[in-house]
């Protein structure tokens, strides 16, 4: 008798340990949680690359395979705003930044009770970069606006 108890308790740890391991979820990111609070944009699970969206510029990092990132390249306004795309030759391959399409922007009042108009954006410019080391990535950045002719910086007179 204490042989079938030994048995089926046997038995039970071990169809109870073959569930547990296959019904664990899989985790594209080794399993951690992903939470990336240093300010990159647009964090996906599995990303080559991290975007960093300034004032100025815009940082471009690799992330290798233990998860470690690397600075890869800093993309100035002039370059940031140009309509054709640039590339950096760097030691870990070029980097490409193409302008996808440029921002939303509407001129209108900030509050209900602003006198002055102010250009406003809706959506902002939607860019792609590519590294030929490995990765692409698609995001948006919402403060750095094509830069514009003096007519158009001019605001329309009030209607």
């Amino acid at each position: 008798m204490r042989t079938r108890i030994m048995r089926f308790a046997l038995a039970a740890v071990m169809l109870f340990g073959v569930l547990a391991f296959v019904t664990m979820p899989a985790h594209a990111d080794g399993g951690a949680p992903f939470a990336a609070n240093d300010k990159r944009v647009n964090p996906q699970t599995g990303d080559h690359l991290a975007i960093y969206c300034n004032d100025d510029n815009i940082d471009v990092w690799g992330i290798n395979a233990l998860e470690e990132g690397f600075p890869l390249t800093t993309f100035s306004l002039a370059e940031i705003t140009s309509t054709t795309p640039v590339t950096h030759q760097t030691p870990a391959g070029a980097v490409t930044l193409k302008l996808v399409a440029p921002p939303q922007t509407h001129w209108g009042y900030v509050t209900f009770d602003s006198t002055a108009l102010s250009l406003i954006t809706d959506v902002g410019s939607q860019y792609q970069v590519t590294w030929a080391g490995g990765g692409e990535k698609s995001f948006s950045c919402t403060y750095l606006p094509l830069q514009q002719s003096a007519a158009q910086q001019a605001a329309p007179a009030r209607q």
